[in-house]
């Protein structure tokens, strides 16, 4: 398990080189907590959750740490124009500056419709460990069928 993740983290590192990452998938398998493992390979990054208000405001206002070379977008897909906002910050950040999205897995219906984001992101769907948790509540479900 380590190889893979290992193995992951270096496609991703060398994707957020190129373009913008977006990382989808269903909800808890931990889109979230990979973002934040990535923050370690970086100097200055900054996890922004558009669920917290705090975040929120420094998304709208466009205002994190100017010296930030990783910006991580939580749950931006909420933000009413979502698309033409990332489209914006990718287009006018700064040199060296990587940007990586997450979101639930309602968030690949943006390749439908609305603003194009096209040449602009890499895109990767997290899912073993949704995988893994239902191997883990199937065989709960087996073993309490043993003691019945």
């Amino acid at each position: 398990m380590v190889v893979m993740k290992r193995h992951i983290e270096e496609i991703i590192l060398s994707d957020l080189k190129k373009k913008m990452v977006f990382i989808t998938g269903p909800r808890q398998v931990g889109k979230t907590w990979f973002a934040k493992q990535i923050m370690a390979f970086y100097k200055s990054p900054q996890y922004l959750n558009y669920d917290v208000e705090e975040d929120r405001r420094i998304i709208l206002k466009t205002a994190w740490k100017p010296e930030c070379d990783l910006l991580i977008f939580d749950e931006v897909h909420k933000m009413k124009n979502w698309k033409m906002y990332l489209k914006g910050v990718f287009d006018g950040r700064e040199k060296g500056q990587a940007i990586l999205v997450t979101g639930s897995a309602r968030m690949e219906t943006f390749r439908q419709s609305g603003e194009s984001l096209a040449g602009r992101y890499f895109h990767h769907l997290r899912q073993e460990m949704f995988i893994k948790n239902v191997r883990i509540l199937n065989a709960s479900k087996w073993l309490a069928g043993l003691s019945a």
